[in-house]
């Protein structure tokens, strides 16, 4: 029965190719759902299908010099349904075709809008993400690199692609290449972006905080990543309680810095508040969530 409805409905987008977008909905929104339960696999076989059935009237009305792109809800379907695709890769871990979507849609939005479009550049993120995930870092900074650039260019400083762009270089410079000097760097122009914009209690300047307490930890100044994590769990406790995860983490990283002095040069008053730590949270300070 399924069958011979997705043959009808690509009989119906033939005969009239301008309802592309409205004709394939069905699998597009079967796929969300799909999804969402976990059936990855056959959540593939929809996003294609809804792919395909888009293509196909996609192929069939054309815009003078743009022989890709039709009405705007077909377009932006299209685009949405590749770009699930590759996310439902990832969760498959999937990485090579993921990234193969991903590389797909930059160099489509790059044909349609330009190398400094939002689409284009939010293309470069997404792409520049997978690249991190697969452990392939030089790949993955050059396309947050190119991210970064192009919305400071477009968007300024103080706005949420950019700022996210900097601190996924920030994490491709600490996790993938440990270059701890521009790991900094762009922590913490990611920290100080997202407090002049969303605010010093926002959960996103907490994270960076978390990120340049990480950095200070590793580079050996662990009374200035100890100060900044005491503070930064202060904030958590108070506007996010002691059940939120992201409290948790913190407060592991916490103690986990604190023993990096050694007990012996801990001072009773910081023993104190360290056992305090270990005993509301339940935590070791030898491994997070």
């Amino acid at each position: 029965k399924e069958r011979i409805e997705e043959v009808e409905v690509l009989e119906r987008i033939i005969l009239d190719p301008k309802t592309a977008g409205e004709e394939t909905k069905v699998f597009f929104d079967k796929a969300n759902i799909i999804k969402e339960q976990g059936q990855y696999k056959k959540a593939v076989r929809y996003f294609q299908l809804s792919q395909r059935g888009l293509k196909l009237g996609l192929d069939r009305v054309r815009v003078k010099n743009n022989p890709i792109l039709t009405n705007g809800s077909t377009y932006d379907t299209y685009f949405a349904s590749m770009g699930n695709l590759a996310n439902t890769y990832i969760d498959m871990k999937d990485y090579t075709s993921g990234q193969e979507c991903y590389l797909e849609i930059l160099a489509l939005h790059e044909k349609l809008y330009g190398i400094g479009h939002k689409n284009t550049l939010l293309a470069c993120n997404n792409l520049g993400t997978c690249y991190k995930i697969k452990e392939d870092f030089e790949k993955a900074l050059a396309m947050h690199e190119r991210a970064y650039i192009g919305r400071l260019k477009l968007h300024g400083e103080l706005h949420i692609d950019t700022l996210t762009s900097a601190n996924s270089m920030g994490s491709v410079y600490d996790v993938g290449l440990n270059d701890l000097d521009n790991a900094l760097k762009y922590y913490s122009i990611a920290e100080k972006g997202r407090v002049k914009l969303l605010g010093p209690n926002a959960n996103k300047s907490l994270e960076s905080q978390l990120n340049i307490a990480h950095i200070k930890s590793l580079k050996g100044k662990i009374d200035e990543a100890t100060g900044i994590l005491r503070r930064t769990l202060q904030k958590y406790e108070k506007h996010f309680g002691v059940e939120n995860k992201s409290s948790k983490i913190c407060a592991q990283r916490f103690v986990k810095t604190m023993l990096m002095k050694g007990q012996k040069d801990l001072g009773q008053e910081e023993m104190s508040e360290m056992k305090k730590v270990m005993i509301r949270y339940k935590v070791n300070g030898l491994e997070e969530d």
